[in-house]
């Protein structure tokens, strides 16, 4: 804690409050360069200076905000960082908290002794891991203060910056502004990377929007439907064998048709739906087998 304390105080006493005193400092001139800025662009269009004047008035209003800012920043970060550092006591304690049982047990002659015995042993077995435990929380402490320093930091430049967009609007744009319906920081942020995916589409599709195709090269060849000539073939040579078929089919029943049917028929009259179905289809003879021909 001794070797600790001339860093400890040399961060939060010199170093951070000095960043703090930059970036009023730094905040307060982007204003002045901005309103400058302002100014330039604003006697080219024909604006009158006037309103430019009073807006220029309004800059020390700005910067007394950064400095309120700076008083806010310094009395927080010296509100955490004693809590920070209060956390090193407590880390230890919980590791010794073995030993502390053990020599409240202790009692009688030469308990003294015994219990400086075992402080003494707990400490040398643990004291690496006691160090490392202790830094690491109070470190962790840290980063939070640094984190939470930095939304006060970001939220406070952001409510400055809605001011100053609603006066400058008013001024040269006659544009009120209700300060209570502007979109929160986070959400700004959003809409700001969802439009840069936008435009990085947009990219993209830009040659095509233009009509602009890549041709292909005389000297490559051509792609292939996905029918080829050796399928084309394989249905063409199946078509063939339908043709042969039908042609086979034909012969066949050609050379039924032109041959008498000499196979004997069963007497009993065949059943039918009509009289011309039955005209249609040979009958037997009571004087033998020959079939009549209708």
């Amino acid at each position: 804690m001794k070797k600790l304390a001339t860093g400890w105080e040399r961060a939060f006493i010199n170093r951070l409050p000095k960043a703090f005193d930059a970036f009023v400092k730094d905040s307060g001139r982007l204003l002045h360069i901005f309103h400058t800025a302002i100014e330039d662009r604003a006697r080219n269009n024909g604006v009158g200076l006037a309103s430019l004047g009073a807006l220029k008035n309004q800059i020390h209003t700005y910067e007394q905000l950064f400095v309120d800012l700076n008083q806010v920043l310094v009395t927080k970060m010296t509100e955490l960082q004693r809590e920070a550092n209060r956390d090193f006591t407590p880390t230890i304690a919980n590791i010794m908290h073995t030993v502390y049982d053990i020599c409240a047990n202790e009692s009688g002659t030469g308990s003294f002794m015994r219990m400086k015995q075992h402080m003494s042993q707990q400490v040398d077995q643990n004291r690496h891991v006691m160090f490392h435990d202790a830094t690491k929380t109070v470190k962790q402490h840290l980063d939070d203060m640094c984190k939470q320093l930095e939304d006060v930091m970001e939220e406070k430049a952001d409510e400055i910056y809605i001011k100053m967009k609603a006066d400058y609007m008013r001024v040269l744009g006659g544009v009120q502004i209700n300060q209570t319906s502007v979109m929160p920081k986070e959400e700004r942020a959003l809409r700001s990377d969802i439009m840069d995916i936008l435009r990085s589409v947009d990219a993209q599709f830009e040659p095509i929007a233009r009509g602009e195709f890549e041709q292909q090269d005389d000297d490559e060849p051509a792609v292939e439907d996905p029918i080829t000539v050796e399928d084309n073939d394989s249905v063409f040579e199946s078509a063939r064998e339908s043709a042969d078929r039908d042609d086979n089919g034909d012969s066949i029943m050609q050379d039924v048709d032109d041959t008498l049917i000499t196979e004997p028929t069963p007497s009993k009259p065949l059943q039918s739906s009509s009289d011309k179905e039955n005209r249609g289809l040979p009958t037997p003879s009571d004087d033998g087998m020959e079939v009549e021909e209708l």
